[in-house]
């Protein structure tokens, strides 16, 4: 199963309901990647998080491209332990972060599509 996928233009979870608003929750000291889903979920996780002593990040997504966002979230859930979650860290205030997601998905091609059963 797909953990996110783009279908006619909207971006989707692994329970078929779109996600406006996509979002990660990262925690970038370690490279892991936590979960994905709507920007005020994935911050009320992040609280919950920090007021247990854990420092997390909240990413939005959502200005990217819908199959950018996706090939973000598809990489972190389905590629661990890569270093792409501390890569893109990284990149955050980087003014070129575009060019180099791009890069690294032609590097490493993900389908953003969902796997339909024949």
């Amino acid at each position: 199963m797909e953990s996110a996928y783009v279908f006619y233009g909207s971006l989707y979870n692994a329970r078929d309901k779109i996600v406006e608003e996509p979002s990660i929750l990262l925690d970038p000291e370690v490279d892991a990647f936590l979960g994905w889903g709507e920007r005020a979920a994935m911050q009320a996780e992040q609280a919950r998080c920090n007021q247990a002593g854990l420092d997390l990040m909240v990413v939005e997504l959502s200005s990217l491209p819908k199959e950018m966002a996706c090939y973000i979230i598809r990489r972190m859930a389905e590629y661990t332990a890569s270093g792409f979650v501390q890569q893109f860290c990284e990149h955050q205030d980087d003014p070129d972060a575009l060019e180099w997601l791009s890069r690294e998905m032609q590097r490493v091609p993900i389908s953003t599509e969902k796997a339909w059963k024949t």
